[in-house]
């Protein structure tokens, strides 16, 4: 027998898949409904193949050429992708998780959430005798994507309670009790952050550090906090209402590529400084009830609230821009 009649076993089994490949897409008929990743289905069809073609070669001794083998894979795939159901669609899931204030045996809270490709939404409220309320939406897309994973570890060490949340392409949504003193730290590889912290809430320390993806920041009227907001490439947009504070806030902003966009409302009680640079962009400033302590320019700003000498409890703004333009709205309002 000679290499082309030996070839010929694999072109008829790769004719009758293709047979077949036919009348079920002429028939519609789905024989398979199969949720693996696709890249991994068409891995295992070469493993396979290649399986055949060793052994008929070695062990058969059959000389069969490669060219009627990717014939036959070739075939493979175009039968399993006829005859198979694939839900293209995205899958989410989403899983819910709380503890009590009793039951997180602290005072303190430390959070820490990491994400790969994920969104993060953190913000905090009056939420009773809970601790926090965490939700995690996973998404799948069958044959393309696996289902997000997330890990989550916590602990009670002395008087904190330590809640660690890692996830590489999960969208994370988390409510603080604002009457529970807190650190947050937040970082993302590609995705956008989301901010609120509301009035009277006892977050003392905030570090947000965004590789690519946007970030909105909005704070009311904290008891106390220090916050850290690092981009390297994506654009801000933060708002801040500083009526009446219990001690000094400060905030320090530092972005790589991108546009800044704050408003800063202050009480005529509360003392206000703003100290904004960037090396390649504009800086444009609307303020009421400020003044410049040195000359302004279009890539440099210094200002402070007009009553920031006499206040008891001040606000310091302090931010840096490689490459991007910032506008700041300033306002005083009097009488609060």
């Amino acid at each position: 027998m000679n290499l082309i009649r030996r070839d010929s076993y694999f072109y008829i089994v790769s004719g009758v898949l293709l047979i077949v490949s036919g009348i079920s897409v002429i028939l519609g008929v789905k024989l398979i409904y199969l949720e693996i990743n696709f890249l991994k289905l068409t891995g295992l069809i070469f493993l396979f193949i290649g399986i055949i073609y060793t052994v008929f070669n070695l062990v058969g001794r059959l000389y069969i050429s490669s060219r009627a083998a990717i014939v036959l894979t070739v075939s493979f795939i175009v039968l399993l992708a006829s005859i198979t159901q694939i839900p293209l669609r995205e899958i989410e899931v989403s899983e819910s998780y709380t503890a009590t204030l009793d039951e997180i045996k602290a005072s303190r809270i430390r959070l820490l959430m990491s994400s790969t490709t994920g969104n993060i939404y953190v913000r905090s409220d009056n939420l009773g005798n809970l601790a926090y309320n965490l939700t995690i939406y996973k998404l799948r897309i069958p044959l393309f994507m696996e289902e997000s994973k997330v890990t989550i570890i916590n602990e009670t060490i002395e008087d904190t309670f330590s809640l660690d949340i890692r996830t590489d392409s999960a969208d994370i949504v988390i409510v603080l009790n604002r009457e529970v003193p807190a650190t947050i730290d937040i970082s993302t590889g590609t995705g956008n952050i989301y901010v609120s912290i509301s009035d009277n809430s006892q977050i003392d320390l905030i570090k947000v550090e965004s590789s690519t993806g946007n970030v909105e920041f909005s704070i009311s009227n904290p008891i106390s906090i220090r916050a850290y907001l690092s981009l390297t490439i994506g654009n801000l947009n933060f708002y801040s209402k500083l009526i009446d504070i219990n001690s000094d806030c400060r905030f320090d902003i530092i972005s790589q590529i991108g546009n800044i966009h704050m408003t800063v409302y202050v009480g005529e009680k509360v003392g206000c400084e703003i100290s904004a640079k960037t090396d390649l962009g504009a800086i444009n400033v609307l303020q009421k009830g400020f003044k410049a302590i040195e000359t302004i320019s279009p890539r440099s700003v210094h200002i402070v609230s007009e009553n920031f000498e006499k206040a008891a409890n001040r606000a310091q703004f302090i931010v840096e821009s490689s490459a991007g333009n910032i506008n700041i709205e300033g306002i005083v309002e009097k009488g609060r």
